[in-house]
């Protein structure tokens, strides 16, 4: 059994779900699964039960990741780092609205990535 922290990602382009599960790796952690909807990102941290979740706050289907972020939220203590290319205040304060969330401006750097669910584990261990 791998003592990896486990992260659900959930990242509607392909290419950047790519590139962010590739910065996962780098910094030892593991994705568990890449989702771009919010049926499946909940669905996925019922049955998967992962360590933290990355959201993007855009994703597809009818909820966005706040949304999405706010009904994991019903069920789970799970640390959800939004990942975004949208900084304006409006969608920044609705993030921030969600408990035990964090954000990251894209595009992202790995150190920042790493940094971010670094600190969270901090946090929560």
């Amino acid at each position: 059994m791998s003592n990896k922290k486990r992260v659900l990602l959930v990242e509607d382009d392909e290419i950047i779900a790519f590139l962010h599960k590739h910065f996962l790796e780098k910094c030892g952690y593991e994705t568990i699964e890449t989702v771009d909807n919010g049926v499946e990102a909940i669905e996925d941290v019922r049955t998967m039960l992962p360590d933290a979740v990355l959201m993007d706050i855009r994703i597809n289907g009818e909820m966005d990741g706040i949304e999405t972020a706010q009904r994991i939220r019903e069920f789970s203590d799970a640390p959800i780092i939004f990942l975004t290319g949208n900084s304006d205040d409006g969608t920044l304060e609705r993030a921030k609205l969600t408990a035990r969330s964090g954000y990251l401006i894209k595009p992202i750097r790995q150190e920042d990535l790493c940094e971010a669910i670094a600190q969270i584990n901090i946090q929560n261990d």
